[in-house]
């Protein structure tokens, strides 16, 4: 029995020891689309994964941003080219520049 489903929690338990060298979470939290939208700060503040269900079926996964990740680092770039006023056309130039200089 790999899943257990307890009070909205979904508990991995997982015996594969090699291989696979992505984390795991050993526990999801489950909620529906109601619940999510009216606890949205909650669920974001506790920085954990989160699966949102409608009528019992997955529609998305909201998971954190962790510090010094690819992702975050995109957005914090975002953020410094949107505070100096760079469109996303003229980023998106300056990346296909830059791409051509490199890569030819």
């Amino acid at each position: 029995m790999p899943f257990r489903l307890i009070h909205g929690n979904m508990t991995l338990g997982c015996v594969h020891n090699g291989g696979n060298i992505m984390p795991r979470p050993s526990r999801m939290k489950f909620v529906g689309v109601r619940e999510f939208k009216e606890q949205l700060t909650r669920f974001l503040g506790k920085k954990e994964e989160v699966v949102v269900t409608r009528h019992g079926k997955p529609i998305a996964r909201v998971v954190p941003v962790t510090k010094g990740s690819p992702e975050n680092l995109l957005l914090e770039i975002g953020m410094v080219l949107k505070g100096a006023g760079v469109s996303k056309e003229e980023a998106l130039r300056a990346l296909q520049a830059a791409q051509k200089a490199v890569h030819g």
